[in-house]
């Protein structure tokens, strides 16, 4: 199960193929439905997707089942509540992201966002200021590549982190 939510993740951020994707993550889950790579990965992806309830279902649930794996999980829940407006569970999940993992921008990048939401302005832009420390190459552009699948949903993010500081180029 495992194996294939990996092969899943890798099949949505390289290739964008959704359905080949979601349906290795339906074939990992109903292998092992507590499998707590497939239930993360695929909150991640479904958040990006749009899909933010089923997204924070399978985040929480990954939590309980693997209270010390987390990362994903978090990173799950700051784009799944970003993207339905609660940007305060978002700030908290991206912060949580962040302690997981404090070199990995990503995070850091969901945290400004947030915060940028929260109208802590100055919090935000020292947050973007630490992603672009980390990853001086990061772009909002470079990361639509990635996880800019469904525009409307990128958008989000893609505003917040230009009000923050974070190039566009």
């Amino acid at each position: 199960a495992t194996t294939l939510a990996i092969a899943a993740m890798v099949i949505w951020f390289d290739g964008h193929d959704v359905p080949t994707a979601f349906e290795l993550f339906d074939r990992a889950l109903a292998v092992s439905n507590s499998n707590v790579v497939a239930l993360s990965n695929s909150a991640f992806v479904l958040a990006w997707m749009g899909n933010s309830e089923i997204a924070i279902e399978r985040a929480q649930r990954a939590i309980k089942l693997s209270p010390f794996d987390t990362s994903n999980s978090y990173l799950a829940l700051a784009v799944a509540y970003f993207h339905i407006k609660n940007h305060e569970k978002s700030r908290e999940a991206a912060q949580r992201a962040v302690e997981a993992n404090p070199a990995f921008s990503v995070p850091r990048v969901l945290h400004s966002a947030a915060l940028m939401r929260l109208d802590r302005r100055s919090e935000a832009i020292a947050e973007a200021q630490r992603v672009r420390e980390l990853d001086p190459t990061f772009t909002i552009r470079n990361w639509s590549v990635t996880v800019g699948i469904v525009p409307e949903i990128f958008s989000l993010f893609a505003d917040a982190l230009r009000d923050a500081g974070i190039p566009d180029e």
